[in-house]
C-alpha cells in the first residue's frame, strides 16, 4: 500500500522538490512522478507515513524559503563577487 502526495507545479519547482526528497531519502523510499501540471511523489504506507508526511512537507517549505532567498539575494551575491574578483586583479 502506498501513500500519493501532490505538488503543482505552478506552485513547486522541480528543484524544490528533488532536494526535498534527496533529504527524505535518509527516513523512507519515494517515487517520483510527473503531470504536465503536477508533481506526483509516492510514499510507501508504513508505520511512520504521518511522520513521513509531515518531514516531507516540511522539507518542500524549508526549500521553497531557501530558492526565495536566494532569487532575492541574487543582486548582492553578483556584486560582492564582482568586487572580490576587482580587487584581487589589482592586487596582481
Amino acid at each position: 500500500m502506498t501513500v500519493d502526495i501532490v505538488f503543482s507545479k505552478q506552485t513547486h519547482s522541480e528543484l524544490v522538490i528533488r532536494k526535498s526528497l534527496y533529504w527524505l531519502s535518509s527516513s523512507t523510499s519515494w517515487e517520483l512522478n510527473e503531470t504536465e501540471g503536477e508533481w506526483a511523489i509516492t510514499l510507501p504506507a508504513s508505520d511512520h507515513i504521518d511522520q513521513n508526511h509531515r518531514e516531507l512537507h516540511r522539507l518542500v517549505n524549508d526549500h521553497i524559503l531557501r530558492e526565495r532567498i536566494s532569487s532575492q539575494t541574487q543582486d548582492i551575491r553578483k556584486s560582492i563577487i564582482s568586487k572580490v574578483l576587482r580587487d584581487i586583479e589589482e592586487s596582481i
